[in-house]
């Protein structure tokens, strides 16, 4: 894509400048890579432009072709075309130069559950990559639906800008199941009315290339049959980050991310259960130094729930009783391998929700990481899991009775189901947040 021109500069002349301008019609291949899948459930890539087969990235559009004789030799050479980009405090960096949508729209987050609350929030983004271009944007529902706002308009001046909108969408009295809300923005572009639909997730790292990777622009929403923990109030303290918050507050509680203040001399009794984020004991010193208060929350009553954790959690030191987390822990990353429960009708299992081996259908990716070896008989394990070929694994999620309160280890890969709105997650979320009397 481009023009052919040629440039003749005099012997002595290290290097020649040529301008040219190069038009890029309407159909050119928007940047992102030559394969991808629908979501993280397809085990495979589909390949959608063969040219770039086996690369690590598809071929560049625009690229120049410098033709060199050297004494009556020809040597040819294509590259990229590229420019310089500001990259402060460290000076700039070379980008090639990639074709982009006039408009990138998206909207987050990309599943949505509806649990607690009948109608849900979303975020709806527009970014323009011309200056001086007017556009709507808005979603399509399904019949019945509402949202609100229902359409936004804006007039960008300059590429690079952004509007973002909070829009709220409220599905139909008693409904349940699975429904979708596209994104759509709308411009006139070039004379010609045109609609965008995708938008971009940016791959930014200073020592690579830059990569963007087409996302389109929907939300999927789904029902989940799990009981509301309105009212319940919850302290999370984050580890290397996650999105068990946002699931926290889907299912009705408040949410409040504890810092250090808040492990030092904060009143944990001000919540109902205190959540340890994963990996959280690996790069929360604060959380280590002030593990104690933790146990000490739970024999008051309190409900501690400590999400998988990697060996600097040492629950023979930091658990209100002594369990192994070695080295090479245990995991299952099989996302369908065979689960067993060990106690029914134990309460973590049988309120409020009856978790089942139906609630461990359609996970992702695997079922847990880092199970504990062997532990205190004051724990209970409350399930078996195991890939092809292990050993059946019990360390995957234990609870045990703390004075008046619970301690919790979960194992169970919940940081990776919640954000793709797996149902039995949710429900399971719900049981181990749930309010209980003394003991139980």
């Amino acid at each position: 894509m481009g023009a052919d021109s040629a440039i003749d500069p005099p012997v002595d002349q290290a290097a020649a400048v040529h301008q040219l301008a190069i038009r890029i019609p309407p159909d050119a291949k928007i940047a992102g890579p030559y394969f991808g899948r629908a979501g993280p459930a397809e085990n495979h890539y589909r390949v959608t432009d063969s040219a770039g087969l086996h690369l690590p990235w598809r071929k560049p559009d625009l690229r120049a072709r410098v033709d060199l004789r050297v004494d009556g030799a020809e040597i040819s050479r294509t590259v990229a075309v590229t420019g310089s980009v500001p990259r402060l405090p460290h000076g700039s960096i070379t980008r090639r130069v990639d074709v982009l949508p006039a408009l990138a729209v998206s909207v987050s987050p990309a599943v949505r559950v509806v649990a607690a609350a009948k109608e849900v929030e979303v975020v709806l983004r527009v970014e323009s990559n011309l200056p001086d271009v007017s556009a709507e944007a808005g979603l399509e529902l399904p019949t019945g639906w509402t949202a609100s706002p229902p359409s936004i308009r804006h007039h960008f001046r300059s590429r690079g800008e952004v509007v973002e909108t909070v829009v709220t969408i409220t599905p139909p009295d008693a409904w349940s199941g699975e429904a979708v809300a596209d994104a759509v923005a709308r411009a006139n572009v070039a004379g010609n009315l045109r609609e965008y639909r995708t938008g971009y997730q940016v791959i930014d790292h200073r020592d690579l290339p830059l990569a963007r990777l087409r996302v389109p622009a929907h939300t999927a929403i789904r029902s989940v049959a799990a009981a509301s923990l309105d009212g319940v109030v919850v302290g999370y303290a984050m580890g290397v980050g996650d999105e068990v918050p946002a699931a926290i507050e889907a299912l009705g509680a408040s949410v409040h991310l504890l810092d250090e203040s808040d492990l030092t001399g904060g009143d944990l009794d001000a919540y109902d259960a205190v959540v340890i984020g994963t990996r959280a004991y690996a790069v929360r010193r604060d959380l280590v130094e002030n593990n104690q208060r933790l146990i000490d929350y739970a024999r008051r009553g309190g409900n501690v729930v400590v999400l998988y954790q990697t060996q600097e959690f040492v629950p023979a030191e930091m658990a209100p009783h002594p369990a192994t987390l070695p080295p090479g822990a245990q995991e299952v990353s099989e996302e369908d391998a065979p689960v067993r429960l060990l106690a029914p009708s134990h309460p973590m299992l049988a309120t409020p929700n009856r978790i089942t081996e139906a609630d461990f259908n359609g996970w992702l990716e695997q079922r847990g990481s880092k199970f504990f070896a062997d532990w205190d008989p004051a724990y209970t394990p409350l399930v078996e899991i195991h890939d092809t070929g292990q050993a059946p694994q019990e360390g995957i999620w234990l609870t045990a009775t703390v004075g008046a309160g619970r301690y919790s280890y979960v194992a169970l890969a919940l940081h990776r189901q919640l954000p793709y709105g797996v149902p039995g997650a949710y429900r399971i979320l719900s049981n181990l947040l749930w309010p209980r009397p003394p003991g139980r």
